[in-house]
């Protein structure tokens, strides 16, 4: 499960939004939004390429897509 709140604020704070993110993995942002809000569709290319998107460091992209402990 994602921190999808994290998600959101980071993709703002990087002063970009939902839209230019999708535009730049190759999807449709009403694609991108519904991953979002389900908050457990991302693939590990998808956790890469927003990772790269957004330059997150490695904790940022731990704390975002990796927010839950495994068991």
């Amino acid at each position: 499960m994602i921190n999808t709140a994290l998600l959101r604020r980071t993709i703002t704070e990087k002063h970009t939004c939902v839209a230019d993110v999708a535009e730049k993995m190759g999807i449709d942002k009403a694609t991108l939004y519904r991953r979002i809000a389900d908050g457990k569709t991302f693939t590990i290319g998808e956790v890469g390429k927003i990772t790269e998107i957004l330059n997150l460091s490695h904790s940022e992209s731990i704390a975002i897509f990796f927010s839950q402990p495994v068991a």
